[in-house]
């Protein structure tokens, strides 16, 4: 069976990108399959689709990025509606945790600049 989400690392920075609506079990899939990759400080999460979990669903996450990734580090969620946009907001403050940032954009763009901009987030 094929992911409905895909990882790769542009430019040291971890991108997974969800090409459908993804459900909550590949949201957990693929911060374990990201997180086998490496250590990375920079993340970027694309929702090509809209994503539609619950509040306690996006509390454990939350939770699940919190012990999965390196301190510190900066986080971008593109999103494509205020509805999803709204959900990552939540995201955003469940995941609130010191020495991390993370930050809801609309556009790829604007996320990927916004990542770029701090050279102390690079991998050695």
């Amino acid at each position: 069976m094929l992911n409905n989400y895909s990882i790769q690392v542009v430019e040291n920075i971890c991108v997974v990108r969800y090409h459908h609506k993804p459900t909550f079990s590949e949201v957990l899939s693929s911060i374990n399959d990201a997180s086998n990759m490496g250590e990375f400080n920079r993340r970027l999460w694309i929702y090509e689709d809209t994503a539609d979990l619950q509040s306690d669903e996006i509390q454990k996450v939350a939770s699940l990025c919190k012990a999965k990734w390196p301190v510190p580090s900066k986080v971008a969620i593109v999103t494509p509606n205020d509805h999803s946009f709204g959900l990552a907001r939540m995201h955003d403050v469940y995941r609130e945790q010191e020495g991390v940032e993370t930050r809801v954009f609309r556009t790829e763009i604007e996320a990927i600049v916004w990542l770029s901009n701090d050279n102390s987030m690079r991998n050695p």
